[in-house]
């Protein structure tokens, strides 16, 4: 074999600048749509740091009022100890107050059977229950 003819050697040069031509082409086209998907990506990663800050500055108001109430509910539990320890010095206020505490305790009672009463029922057993003055 020898050396091809110009024709032949022509016609693969041909057939080479079109197969490279097409590749350069598809890669455009590759690199376009990568450039496409970056885009996107790019434009989600934006919309994610809005999301985090938004976040971020609900968290902070969040914490501020969490940090407001627990200095409010201190403020006030201190003034009613206070108050109680005050009054708790004079006798009829202590059974005022012994007797609120009977009745509290009576109802929240009265409360966990009534609802021990229908996890009971639901489960068809034995239910027992405790009545108070």
């Amino acid at each position: 074999m020898g050396q091809p003819d110009l024709e032949t050697q022509s016609g693969l040069e041909k057939v080479e600048v079109f197969v490279l031509g097409a590749e350069l082409s598809h890669r455009s086209g590759d690199e376009e749509d990568l450039r496409k998907k970056l885009r996107c990506a790019q434009m989600e990663i934006e919309s994610c740091q809005a999301q985090i800050g938004s976040l971020q500055n609900e968290n902070a108001r969040l914490r501020s009022r969490l940090e407001d109430q627990s200095a409010f509910c201190a403020s006030l539990g201190a003034v009613l100890g206070n108050l109680v320890w005050k009054a708790s010095r004079v006798p009829p206020v202590v059974d005022i107050l012994l007797s609120g505490v009977t009745q509290c305790s009576c109802s929240s009672s009265s409360l966990f059977i009534t609802i021990n009463f229908r996890v009971q029922k639901k489960e068809n057993k034995q239910y027992s229950s405790v009545k108070c003055k």
